[in-house]
């Protein structure tokens, strides 16, 4: 494939940029000051390094630093900042972003394997995704010791417990300087950020010295967490904000798994972009149906009797989870041949065993307690009805996963599950308790033909959910960021 060095001016670029769709970047060349070379490789573009460094071009866009919103810098304004000697040396030639290697991405997170929670499956899933589509993807995430050590694409920087704050939450223990170098060697061309916390400032550092934008998903609703870092509701609501602003401030933009968490921030006065964009799981997983003994032997395992129908809750047992109003609905209701099974493990276990033993209902209640991750699926296959009665939820992915399972959905209503469960096919809201009780009603006298054909129109929603569609979504953020078009 021939190769031809060619160089313009930046003005000359950006309107060839404009009518050949394969242009995306371009760096500047040892050529003529202020010229631009593009390599041609049989109409893909790629960048070259010039005296200046390297400067990033996308469609429409100045250079990589006049990229960010309201800084209005010039390429040689900004080798007059402070980190200018810094990044310098990490220059290379960018990529066409849309062959081989489209991007090199880094997810920060404060928490990720061996523990499970919804930002940890979050960025599994992602990173499942992008990695799918070509892209180069690593972990920068805290380590279970105070020791900083490099593992399979995964940066795990020391840390230690504090679980006062919230159960399973670890703080960083040291900046890491060795690590910024590391991974800004690496290059990332984005950083997307999924907690406010510890390795935040490690990820902007990164985001800093090679001038890539950061985004930052807003996984967590802290109004709703209040009673874990906070002596009041009111006091909470007011740290929440500021730690949410603090954090958004410094990003690019933000994501925000459901509408309910972008109203949230909108009420904070963020004025950064908000993307909305659901989580999204590996349907299939949750599709197959496990063998028929498989199940059977589970329902003997955990004591359901056969005939029973199943009520299915999957997920923590915290108390924000509101499992407490399942249980209390589940006593004064009392139906025949039904039982209730409490997938999941959590601090406010205790409170809600001994709530069944006051409530007199042991017989139709069963708790399994956590449960490996691949053996997840068979719970919600176990099951004829998913229910829920949290509004904390800021992504919901237990219910996507029930809507996968083809599992009908009973769930409290709440903004950030609208939509996430379209109602009357994969399921249904109840607002308070008569409702609750109207539609279980409904479900219990509804026969298996028509509950089939109300989980078959569910269609679109699984394909929404999936973890294809969330990556698809990420990357098109991403590539509008760094002045592409797909």
């Amino acid at each position: 494939m021939g190769r031809h060095i060619i160089y313009q001016s930046r003005a000359v670029y950006r309107n060839l940029s404009e009518s050949w769709p394969t242009a995306l970047r371009v760096g500047v060349a040892d050529g003529p000051p202020g010229a631009a070379v593009m390599e041609v490789y049989g109409g893909c573009l790629s960048g070259g390094n010039g005296p200046n460094g390297l400067v990033g071009l996308g469609i429409g866009v100045e250079t990589s630093h006049t990229r960010k919103a309201g800084r209005g810098r010039t390429s040689s304004d900004a080798h007059k900042t402070s980190h200018a000697h810094e990044s310098s040396h990490l220059a290379e030639p960018l990529r066409d972003v849309r062959r081989g290697c489209l991007m090199k991405i880094l997810l920060a997170t404060d928490f990720y394997v061996p523990v499970i929670n919804g930002v940890v499956m979050s960025v599994l899933n992602l990173k499942r995704g992008l990695e799918s589509r070509g892209h180069e993807v690593r972990i920068l995430t805290l380590s279970q010791t105070m020791r900083s050590f490099d593992e399979g694409g995964v940066t795990y920087v020391g840390s230690a417990g504090f679980g006062l704050l919230y159960p399973e939450a670890r703080v960083r223990m040291m900046y890491g300087r060795n690590i910024v170098r590391a991974l800004a060697q690496w290059r990332p061309d984005i950083v997307h950020t999924q907690c406010e916390f510890s390795t935040f400032p490690i990820a902007r550092r990164i985001a800093e010295l090679l001038d890539v934008p950061i985004i930052h998903t807003y996984h967590t609703v802290y109004e709703s967490y209040t009673h874990y870092f906070s002596p009041s509701k009111k006091l909470g609501r007011i740290i929440a904000k500021a730690v949410s602003r603090r954090v958004i401030d410094q990003a690019s933009c933000v994501i925000a798994p459901t509408e309910k968490v972008r109203a949230v921030l909108n009420g904070y006065g963020i004025t950064q972009t908000i993307h909305v964009l659901p989580t999204g799981i590996d349907m299939s997983r949750f599709a197959a149906e496990p063998p028929a003994a498989r199940l059977w032997a589970l329902r003997h395992r955990l004591g359901i009797p056969d005939g029973d129908r199943v009520l299915l809750y999957v997920g923590r047992l915290a108390k924000e989870k509101n499992v407490q109003e399942l249980l209390r609905y589940h006593a004064k209701y009392r139906p025949t041949g039904v039982t209730l099974l409490i997938v999941g493990d959590g601090p406010f276990r205790p409170a809600l065993e001994r709530m069944v033993t006051d409530l007199l209902i042991e017989d139709s209640v069963a708790f399994a307690g956590e449960v490996a991750q691949e053996d997840v699926p068979d719970y919600y296959h176990l099951g004829d009805l998913f229910v829920s009665a949290s509004v904390s939820e800021a992504q919901g992915l237990t219910y996507a996963e029930a809507v996968a399972a083809g599992l009908p959905v009973l769930c409290r209503m709440d903004p950030g599950l609208e939509g996430l469960i379209p109602e009357g096919s994969s399921g249904w809201f109840y607002r308070d308790e008569a409702d609750y009780l109207v539609k279980l009603q409904f479900f219990l006298s509804t026969g298996d033909t028509e509950l089939s054909l109300v989980t078959d129109q569910a269609d679109d929603a699984r394909l929404a959910l999936s973890y294809q569609s969330f990556a698809a979504g990420a990357e098109r953020i991403y590539l509008d960021l760094l002045g592409a078009s797909r």
